[in-house]
């Protein structure tokens, strides 16, 4: 559903923006640690699967931007997206 999936990709922007500021700044630096992505959890901002993906990759909070552009294709490809009329 193109509804579920853009609900998705907002949560994942907010995400990213938040861990984005985790990785720069010491006031949210908190949120990187293992402890704070389970708070995310806790508070619907994050999967537990999501979470253990960020905790595995070497890739930080990019990873997050990898889910996007996943989810974007995947849409584009199955005609969620940019399936005209």
């Amino acid at each position: 559903d193109a509804e579920e999936m853009l609900a998705t990709i907002a949560r994942y922007v907010r995400l990213f923006n938040v861990l984005l500021y985790a990785s720069v700044t010491t006031r949210f630096a908190p949120l990187k640690t293992p402890s704070g992505l389970s708070r995310l959890v806790k508070n619907g901002h994050l999967t537990a699967d999501e979470k253990e993906a960020l905790l595995q990759s070497s890739l930080g909070h990019n990873i997050v931007l990898e889910w996007i552009f996943t989810l974007l294709n995947s849409a584009v490809a199955d005609g969620r997206l940019g399936g005209g009329s």
